[in-house]
């Protein structure tokens, strides 16, 4: 498992078209800035409320669709899925790896743009000040949130993608529950049925919206909703399996 995890960090860290697709992504934020404010009247609080809402919303499409793409879509290409299986890595593995390797790329790329939006903080604040990180905080706990999101986001599209096995299917599922789609149509179902009312409720982008409220509100943590992310993290990857073991490998 451990080979197969470094060996695939490996990989999707020495991609081009990461530091190209970031390189382009961190160009235009910048951009965005210079358009939306005027130098001279730039201030840490306008920027932490700009980049507030990109963190809240932009940047968990963005991230959350390349990460997505680079773990799991990959390996859809061609025959890479069979050899994987074929070569001894057995499925239960395969799923387990896959969220480990969530986990740490969509760290490592939540870090760095973190620290570039740190950057902009620090040239925009001209250094640090008695209330920089004060005022920063609340980016760190949306970027956590975000974080978690995408995470358990790509764990339930994992599902289509061992189900499915086909790329286009795979990461259009991943944008819709990603975009909150599907939760907006519960939304608006839910007066018909208690139902759908309750699964409404308990939609893991219900939970995960109310967690980002509560958070931009309240600046607190909401427990009860992190709970079901992880309750939804453990049960994709049960359902991932359950359905990879029965299903037959497709090499197109």
């Amino acid at each position: 498992m451990l080979n197969y995890v470094s060996g695939e960090l490996y990989r999707v860290f020495h991609k081009k078209s990461l530091y190209i697709y970031y390189g382009i992504l961190f160009v235009l934020f910048a951009a965005m800035l210079f358009l939306l404010s005027n130098y001279n009247t730039w201030s840490l609080k306008g920027l932490v409320d700009i980049a507030a809402v990109v963190v809240a919303n932009m940047l968990i499409f963005f991230v959350g669709v390349q990460a997505f793409l680079s773990i799991y879509v990959d390996d859809l290409s061609g025959s890479t899925l069979s050899n994987i299986v074929s070569s001894g890595t057995s499925r239960f593995v395969l799923i387990l790896s896959k969220l480990v390797i969530s986990f740490i790329y969509t760290a490592v790329v939540m870090v760095a743009c973190g620290l570039y939006f740190l950057l902009i903080g620090l040239i925009v604040n001209r250094g640090f000040s008695a209330d920089f990180l004060e005022t920063v905080k609340p980016l760190l706990n949306l970027g956590l949130l975000s974080y978690l999101y995408i995470v358990s986001f790509m764990s339930v599209s994992s599902i289509v993608v061992y189900a499915i096995q086909k790329a286009a299917l795979a990461t259009t599922t991943f944008i819709i529950l990603a975009s909150g789609l599907i939760s907006s149509i519960f939304l608006m179902l839910a007066s018909l049925s208690p139902i759908l009312d309750f699964m409404q409720k308990h939609l893991l982008s219900t939970q995960i919206q109310t967690a980002f409220s509560q958070m931009m509100t309240q600046a607190t943590w909401n427990w009860s909703a992190l709970g079901w992310v992880g309750g939804y993290l453990v049960l994709s990857c049960a359902i991932a399996l359950v359905i990879f073991q029965k299903k037959e490998i497709s090499n197109t």
